[in-house]
């Protein structure tokens, strides 16, 4: 929940893991994430892939999936195109 104090370690190199929040520390001002539905960019459904935590456009269309596909393409792991 948004403003809730948690317990967490290393998780890796620098990034860290929430292990759990702490219940008794909540006041009553938390606020409940809630998992959208739809892709705030195009509406398409959204969906999770598997055990992974990510949520997914199910929009082929997508701008985002297009900017992001654009991404990869021209980084390192594709082309290594530098100033685009």
């Amino acid at each position: 929940m948004i403003g809730d104090q948690v317990f967490i370690h290393r998780a890796g190199e620098v990034i860290p893991e929430i292990i759990s929040p702490i219940i008794e520390m909540r006041d009553g001002s938390e606020i409940r994430v809630e998992t959208p539905v739809k892709c705030p960019l195009c509406h398409s459904h959204t969906y999770k892939d598997g055990d992974k935590i990510a949520l997914i456009c199910s929009g082929d269309d997508c701008p985002a999936k297009k900017l992001g596909r654009l991404e990869y393409f021209v980084g390192r792991a594709g082309m290594n195109i530098d100033g685009l």
